[in-house]
């Protein structure tokens, strides 16, 4: 009997401690619960998407999903490249008090720089509260960028032509844009069919030109029969891929079927 009742004090002695852990831990709950949650969300920018050498118009909103109140609120843009702010513009908006499960917007305009790739490109926010005067929290939002395109024929070799004789025509196109170019295809035509193409159609396919580089083409061509010496102009068209916005550029060029002699 005694042996039993020291188990049962043993036993006791385990619920009192376990009691003891539960109600600590829902004192902990309790006393976060009472705290702000912030959250930051980009809800829109204007223009979408944001192009590079020109100005963003944006609307951050700040939510406090908690369940405390968030005082001495202070928010404040930290942008980099390839975003920034005019001189003398203030980024930092103090909002003061954010009740618990309210919300704010705040508008902010930014510059893109010209040379800003396509892509998604971080917007940093930084914010403190009452709670945390003097730390600084860290925010990073998404922006969208839609690189310049700039992809042209830089050069085209021979533009000179003799009638009847096959000649390999080699079309140099430059991407001097800030956003990489995909699924590129080339063709070219002559309006009135005096240069044709020999043995394929007047179509090619490039898979990708990289910013900065180059690619290079080559179609042999020959003259119709009937053609007389003379400049006739060639279309050149390119259909690509510019960042996710399929785009098309025309180009003129001007071949010269010689006399031959």
């Amino acid at each position: 009997m005694g042996k039993l009742k020291k188990e049962d004090d043993k036993m006791k002695g385990k619920i009192i401690l376990l009691t003891g852990f539960v109600c600590f831990f829902l004192a902990i709950n309790t006393i976060k619960a009472d705290l702000p949650d912030l959250g930051f969300t980009l809800t829109r920018y204007d223009p979408y998407p944001a192009q590079p050498g020109s100005y963003l118009d944006l609307w951050i909103q700040v939510n406090n999903q908690g369940l405390g109140d968030a005082t001495n609120l202070v928010v404040q843009l930290q942008p980099e490249y390839p975003f920034s702010v005019d001189p003398g513009t203030n980024a930092t908006t103090q909002i003061g008090q954010l009740g618990s499960l309210d919300s704010i917007l705040l508008h902010y305009v930014v510059r893109v720089d010209a040379n800003a790739v396509t892509g998604i490109n971080e917007l940093k926010v930084r914010y403190q509260t009452g709670s945390s005067i003097g730390t600084w929290n860290s925010v990073n939002l998404g922006v969208y960028v839609l690189g310049k395109n700039k992809i042209s024929v830089s050069d085209v070799s021979p533009t000179l032509l003799e009638p009847g004789k096959l000649t390999g025509v080699v079309f140099t196109l430059d991407n001097a844009g800030s956003s990489p170019i995909r699924d590129l295809t080339f063709s070219w035509k002559q309006p009135n069919n005096l240069i044709l193409p020999v043995g394929s159609d007047n179509k090619k396919y490039i898979d990708s030109i990289a910013i900065g580089e180059q690619a290079k083409i080559t179609f042999t061509m020959t003259t119709n029969p009937d053609t007389t010496p003379g400049v006739y102009p060639v279309i050149l068209t390119m259909n690509y891929t510019n960042g996710n916005t399929i785009s098309t550029s025309q180009q003129q060029e001007h071949h010269q079927p010689s006399s031959g002699t």
